[in-house]
């Protein structure tokens, strides 16, 4: 059976689901007409509309707890300087703050002509299998990825990196599906993936669709090692130097040579093999299992039919669930075709950096400060905010309310056992060692977690 990514069959035929059965009706919406809403964040003003519009998307970023997010190029293009690009440059928007290409725009490094040997060639030519065919083609190859190395190790992850990488540190990104090559997300600690990818679970948070660049491999003995960029200069691909040792050894004890592999980049070019198809598979079909209430696309064209086929599928199983909601978020249009028909219930039309300024999110590395105050029994901690900040523009144009920034909100003598204070993503309980099974509160202690937030007590 052909792997789902690569298939053109439904996630149900490629898992072996008796797809005569019809779906569970739990927690399925009713077939009813969807429409799809628009937020357009490039002009910066927002009327009554557009407003409900970002509540609806801000809403979903911090209260949905299974998430599904595909990422492309975009989320990575203003993640640092331009000065290492200097000397390769195949995309005009590089000469202004751009340090990872945007491959597949309209203005992408896949439809622009590059410098040197490959100058009347597209970008695209450059990331095929034929690459190796020759080796002025072969040369060219091996001076892009040097660049392109250079470029994502000293990248920076950006606003929206640490977005999911804080829904990915709360324990509410199910999944991460990225085609970037850069590396930046699964440098960050929520976000790691393990190369090769697992076939069965447990699976990394992140998914690289197309491989990385901070990889290496053989094509001999298929060993992974971290990309070592001054072995990739001029046509002659490097030899793996376990494969070196091994043969000579061999030789020596009178064995016939086996040979000796070349090292590639573990990226996946056009025309090649994905060596982690299978893995990939076998994880969509585990999250379509798991019903995701939100899927998040952002910062890619869907050129990809691998990619694409993801989207279809995600989109369907979200929309049919109550409550599920699919969200686009691109600086250009949603892509069309009958495969995307009726895809998006919010279409975001901006950089996702913006996106992800407006969420206010606490970063995943910045801890919550706290103190501790005994009373009794008890024992209480205050939380400090401060370390989040909101930029008083963007406070002036959404006019948040209190809900919406997530402030705690003030505590009452609930008779539960352990009252929960909410502090947004994270939750403090405030516990009284009794024997009895329910409990009144004192007003005291009311009183010290409501001074603590900062309310004013009576």
């Amino acid at each position: 059976m052909r792997p789902f990514y690569k298939s053109s069959a439904s996630p149900r035929e490629a898992s072996g689901y008796n797809t005569s059965l019809p779906a569970r009706k739990r927690g399925m919406a009713e077939s009813i007409s969807r429409t799809t809403e628009h937020l357009n964040l490039q002009h910066g003003g927002f009327d009554a509309a557009q407003r409900i519009q970002l509540n609806r998307l801000l809403n979903v970023l911090h209260e949905k707890r299974r998430i599904i997010a595909l990422v492309g190029a975009g989320i990575s293009v203003s993640a640092g300087s331009t000065s290492i690009l200097d000397k390769y440059r195949f995309h005009s928007a590089w000469l202004t703050f751009q340090i990872v290409p945007d491959f597949r725009s309209t203005a992408g490094l896949f439809d622009t002509p590059g410098n040197g040997p490959f100058r009347t060639s597209l970008g695209r030519d450059l990331f095929d299998a034929s690459v190796y065919h020759n080796d002025v083609s072969t040369s060219s190859f091996h001076d892009m990825l040097r660049t392109l190395s250079a470029s994502a190790r000293s990248a920076k992850p950006t606003t929206f990196h640490h977005l999911l990488a804080t829904l990915a540190h709360d324990g509410r990104l199910l999944r991460l599906y990225s085609q970037n090559v850069d590396g930046i997300d699964t440098a960050m600690e929520p976000l790691r993936t393990e190369v090769p990818l697992p076939k069965k679970a447990p699976w990394p948070k992140t998914i690289q669709l197309h491989g990385c660049v901070r990889k290496m491999v053989c094509s001999k003995c298929h060993r992974v090692s971290n990309f070592q960029a001054e072995l990739f200069d001029g046509p002659i691909q490097p030899i793996c130097a376990d494969c070196e040792d091994n043969d000579k050894f061999r030789v020596k004890a009178g064995k016939r040579s086996h040979g000796v592999g070349n090292l590639r980049p573990r990226m996946v070019l056009y025309n090649g093999q994905n060596p982690d198809d299978e893995a990939i598979g076998s994880v969509i079909v585990s999250d379509l299992r798991a019903r995701p209430d939100a899927f998040i696309v952002a910062g890619t064209t869907l050129k990809v039919p691998g990619a694409r086929r993801i989207v279809r599928e995600m989109c369907r199983l979200v929309r049919d669930q109550v409550g599920g909601v699919t969200i686009w978020i691109s600086k250009e249009a949603a892509p069309k075709g009958k495969d995307l028909e009726n895809c998006w219930d919010l279409v975001v039309r901006g950089s996702c950096d913006e996106v992800a300024q407006y969420a206010v999110m606490r970063r995943w590395d910045q801890e919550l400060e706290y103190s501790e105050t005994k009373y009794g029994n008890a024992k209480v901690r205050s939380v400090s905010l401060e370390s989040v900040e909101v930029p008083e523009r963007k406070q002036r144009q959404l006019l948040l309310s209190p809900l919406s920034l997530k402030i705690p909100q003030k505590v009452t003598g609930s008779k539960r056992r352990n009252p929960k204070v909410s502090t947004g993503s994270d939750t403090l309980k405030v516990r009284k060692v009794v024997r009895k099974r329910q409990v009144q509160i004192p007003q005291s202690i009311i009183d010290i977690v409501n001074k603590a937030l900062g309310y004013n007590v009576r």
